[in-house]
């Protein structure tokens, strides 16, 4: 497993959030899409939305790196691979409602899928992950493809370059 982020990326995408928050818009009542920066909360949710995609596969990353290197033991490896399945369904679940309610644009609606599809490959992340620490003729590579995708579509969502 390789390294996952370096201070040039990280700081990347702190500046990135801050100048461009995901771009989520609100509807106005006549269907049609209003200024991203005249609803601050869709900006909280974007913003934070993304911030919570890449600091969950950073949080998985880390720590298979830790088990596969002995700084995680199995039990803190395992707990932190279901907290973090706990915490992102219910990220997930909190967008689905926003997406079923039908208040932002079609092109926000896309993005929110986005995510919400993002947060199901990372709980195939965590899931891979953990079948790999249990199970001994587990090779990881479950774990690895879910990682890439994971990877290539939060990368997509924060318009990071790989």
């Amino acid at each position: 497993m390789r390294k996952i982020i370096m201070p040039a990326v990280f700081a990347a995408l702190c500046i990135f959030l801050i100048l461009n928050p995901a771009g989520l818009s609100a509807q106005t009542g006549n269907g049609e899409s209003g200024d991203t920066s005249s609803d601050p909360s869709l900006v909280a949710v974007g913003s934070l939305s993304a911030s919570n995609l890449y600091l969950s596969y950073l949080v998985l990353g880390t720590v298979a790196d830790g088990y596969v290197s002995g700084s995680y033991d199995l039990e803190t490896t395992k707990s932190i691979a279901r907290e973090t399945i706990f915490l992102n369904g219910n990220s997930r679940d909190a967008l689905q409602d926003l997406l079923d309610s039908e208040v932002i644009a079609r092109e926000e609606a896309r993005v929110v899928s986005d995510m919400i599809e993002s947060y199901g490959i990372l709980d195939n992340m965590a899931g891979a992950l953990l079948n790999f620490i249990e199970d001994e003729n587990d090779n990881g590579s479950a774990y690895q493809t879910f990682r890439k995708e994971a990877w290539e579509r939060i990368s997509a969502l924060l318009g990071l370059e790989e």
